[in-house]
């Protein structure tokens, strides 16, 4: 294997368009419009983020109509109100499990959002162990004096007597009149540079049965009009069940105020038929003058719950990573101390993608819905200002929009799953997404952020891996005496073989890249958020425990310029990648960041030198506890603090705070504290400890993060699909 080292959200006015594509280029079903891209070896093309430039020119609040748009798992803002029908409303259902007759329910619309509609199209989705689509009805809205409703009837009786706890969520729509919809932007003066308009469409799945849409953009001059692409969807095609991405040169415009007008239609409507037609927020793509410097683009690759010492490149005595362990670490400069910064996936990630510490960001809890503030950067805010398109592609559960993940990000698919327990094709479907967005973005800077729970509780790694290291299923085994009859979903072996599955797919992953030659340009990046802890010191699982199986994860870094074979001993935290990754790739981080670069040590950096004093602290927020008052509480975290070979740790109880205190060099299974011997040392970790919580406050004062609530959500406070997951994965009971 060779491993070669601004959205334009357009203000929607209803218009009649005069003039248009000619007769004679009227298309036939899946032709597509010339989409002249960008031609090789030009500059890198930056992306001019014109909401902010019309926005500020015409109406502030035009950011706040733009809506998410679901395609395949992959969600996209678009234009608001370009689609016949409106923004969806969520209902979701219970029935009795016993139900043999159809079931009849009274849904119940609100006012505002339903005012003009006379008929809605609802989406009929159960879910058991699985997501089951039960088709689409449209229905005509009744009003009583509660106010407009639904009447729905379906037929549950089968799978009602299958599963207990099946639900039938329901989509509705508002359906207008029209199928055919014609929207225009406000003027926009082409800039003179080169430049492109990047743009996307599709049919939402509810609207697959209604047949093919025709898409058209033009761009307009008062009347006349020019027609730049023009390209027919038909769902029934596998590969028109995505967003179709499309790139027009805007060179026969150049100097000209123009307004883009974006338009849709069944191609043959049906009677009484409906559309769900989508135009996602499109981007202006201009030339830059700057020079592309050290530019590359970059793929990051989070491992979730990915322990570093159950892979043989660090140490593991069975074979569970043979390509990661292998060729992976040949072709790689290999960190052999990389601390995580919290033992639960939100703060952990969020902490790799704003460099700041999960006290100082604020987003601590996976059951909180508390997200990242506007003013905080990300590392995909920050690339793609620098012209990258990117992308972010993950498992659903803890990592959301809603929290603030999407922030920066140009398309983020989640792909979802009914009950987060079957774990078959997540990775797969993950990596597999990945090749898409690589293959579509070819020719233009790209950051794809990959992520699977693939490792993540509960393991149950196809049936391929059964037979996988056969002493783990030895009850006389230690690993298995050690966790007792109770733990058996715990087993070392079941991790292991997880891990096992999840290195085939990854090495299937890179090899595909590298033969098709997206690596000879890119910096990949492989790590994890938090480990997993098997009765080491008396946890199972993660979150509250902040010793070396839960925050001591793997980092493997490849590419143009990278030495294969090294191994960096120095510890470095994961709140160091983002400034890290972004001093390598030649663009300026923001002051905001509070991680310290480790550039220098993919170069040619001395060790000694970058580890003299850096401080790494791990923070574990999952304890819970209870207020005076009954009330759920969140206590301030435990702390691991991380100088060289030392370790600290400290555990805030209602009295005084306890310590743990380790030498890492002799002891890395963390087996004798040497707190009570009271080495020089550990006066100053404990400093840094005891101040740690006040120190973050003034930070995240300054940087406009509104104070932690000491209260935790309870369960009925959470978003019954957030809560299903989070149980799932071993988050809530």
């Amino acid at each position: 294997m060779h491993f070669p080292v601004g959205s334009l959200p357009v203000f929607i006015l209803l218009v009649a368009v005069a003039a248009g594509c000619s007769s004679e280029s009227q298309q036939e079903l899946g032709h597509t419009s010339p989409c002249p891209g960008p031609e090789s070896g030009q500059s890198v093309l930056s992306r001019e983020t014109m909401l902010r430039r019309l926005a500020a020119d015409r109406a502030p609040e035009f950011a706040a109509k733009l809506r998410l748009s679901e395609i395949a798992d992959d969600s996209r803002w678009v234009l608001p109100g370009v689609s016949a029908l409106d923004a969806p409303r969520r209902f979701t259902l219970k029935f009795p499990a016993d139900a043999q007759a159809p079931v009849r329910r009274r849904i119940a619309l609100d006012r505002g959002h339903f005012r003009f509609a006379k008929r809605v199209l609802a989406d009929l989705r159960l879910r058991t162990d699985e997501w089951q689509s039960l088709g689409t009805k449209l229905l005509t809205i009744e009003r009583d004096d509660e106010g407009p409703f639904i009447e729905l009837e379906v037929d549950l009786s089968e799978s009602a007597q299958q599963h207990t706890d099946a639900q039938l969520v329901v989509m509705v729509y508002s359906a207008a009149r029209h199928l055919a919809l014609r929207y225009a932007s406000p003027v926009v003066a082409i800039p003179s540079q080169p430049s492109w308009l990047a743009f996307s469409f599709g049919v939402l799945e509810p609207a697959w049965s209604q047949g093919p849409v025709r898409f058209r953009l033009r761009a307009c001059e008062g009347r006349r009009c020019q027609c730049l692409h023009e390209e027919v969807v038909d769902p029934a095609v596998d590969s028109q069940r995505y967003w179709q991405e499309r790139r027009v040169s805007l060179a026969p415009l150049t100097g000209r105020n123009v307004s883009f007008h974006f338009e849709s239609e069944p191609v043959a409507p049906l009677e009484d038929g409906y559309t769900l037609a989508q135009w996602e927020t499109p981007h202006l793509l201009v030339e830059s003058r700057e020079a592309p410097g050290g530019r590359h683009n970059l793929l990051l690759i989070s491992l979730d719950t990915l322990r570093a010492d159950h892979l043989g490149a660090y140490g593991y005595r069975r074979e569970t990573s043979p390509f990661m362990s292998g060729e992976l670490a040949e072709r790689s400069t290999l960190f052999e101390n990389v601390v995580a910064p919290a033992t639960t996936t939100v703060p952990s990630h969020m902490t790799l993608f704003t460099s700041l510490p999960p006290s100082v960001h604020g987003v601590v809890s996976n059951l909180r819905e508390r997200g990242l503030p506007d003013g905080v950067p990300t590392l995909a805010g920050v690339l793609r200002r620098g012209g990258y398109a990117t992308g972010s592609i993950n498992e659903n559960g803890a990592i959301n929009r809603r929290m603030g993940f999407g922030k920066g990000f140009d398309y983020y698919v989640e792909h979802m799953s009914a009950r987060m327990i079957r774990p078959e094709g997540h990775v797969g479907r993950i990596f597999s997404s990945g090749r898409r967005f690589i293959k579509r973005h070819r020719g233009q800077r790209w950051f794809l952020f990959l992520h699977t729970y693939e490792v993540h509780y509960p393991y149950t790694a196809p049936e391929a891996y059964a037979d996988l290291f056969p002493e783990g299923d030895d009850p006389s085994h230690p690993d298995n005496v050690r966790l007792g009859k109770g733990r058996k979903l715990f087993y070392p072996v079941l991790y292991d073989r997880e891990i096992r599955y999840l290195d085939s797919e990854l090495e299937k992953l890179l090899r595909d890249l590298d033969t098709a030659g997206d690596l000879d340009d890119t910096l990949v990046v492989i790590t994890a958020d938090h480990g997993e802890a098997f009765l080491e010191h008396s946890f199972v699982g993660h979150g509250s425990d902040v010793h070396q199986e839960t925050v001591h994860i793997p980092l493997f870094v490849l590419g143009p310029g990278i030495e294969g074979g090294r191994r960096i001993r120095v510890p470095v935290g994961l709140g160091d990648l983002m400034p890290t990754l972004l001093e390598w790739l030649e663009i300026p981080a923001p002051d905001e960041l509070m991680g310290r670069s480790f550039a220098s040590l993919l170069g040619a950096g001395a060790e000694a030198d970058y580890g003299a004093g850096n401080t790494i602290v791990s923070e574990a927020w999952h304890h819970m506890g209870e207020a005076a008052d009954g009330k759920q509480e969140i206590i301030p975290p435990t702390l691991a603090v991380r100088r060289g070979r030392h370790k600290l740790i400290r555990y805030k109880t209602d009295g005084e705070p306890r310590y743990e205190f380790y030498d890492l060099l002799s002891d890395p299974a963390e087996e004798r504290d040497l707190f009570d011997l009271q080495l020089p040392v550990v006066r100053g970790l404990k400093a840094v400890a005891d101040g740690y919580e006040q120190d973050s406050s003034v930070i995240a004062r300054r940087l406009g993060v509104p104070p932690l609530e000491r209260d935790a959500p309870t369960t009925q406070d959470i978003d019954p699909d957030r809560l299903e997951a989070l149980r799932a994965l071993g988050y809530v009971e």
